[in-house]
């Protein structure tokens, strides 16, 4: 069996199932070199991929550079997340 997660439905724009073919493997790279894991990775790149659906290829020119950039962000505001969780041991400044 293979491990490698089918592609989204390409029923709204074929162009997306082609995009996950050629470039989900760099955003699983970027996101999980940004966040340690495995399934927050897989979170974003999902989430990216969502939003591409949602709002479509008009205005992007380069696919592969907006969808790094908008993984980078959701990784990047995952991160802010967690931070602002943090409970603060050394008391206030």
């Amino acid at each position: 069996m293979d491990n490698e997660p089918t592609p989204p439905a390409a029923s709204a724009d074929p162009r997306v199932a082609e995009a996950w073919r050629d470039h989900r493997q760099r955003l699983m790279d970027v996101a999980y070199r940004m966040l340690g894991s495995v399934s927050d990775a897989e979170d974003a790149v999902q989430e990216a991929y969502a939003r591409l659906m949602c709002n479509g290829f008009d205005g992007i020119d380069v696919v592969r550079g907006w969808l790094v950039t908008f993984t980078s962000r959701l990784c990047l505001d995952k991160l802010r997340s967690s931070y602002t969780q943090l409970p603060n041991h050394y008391g206030t400044l």
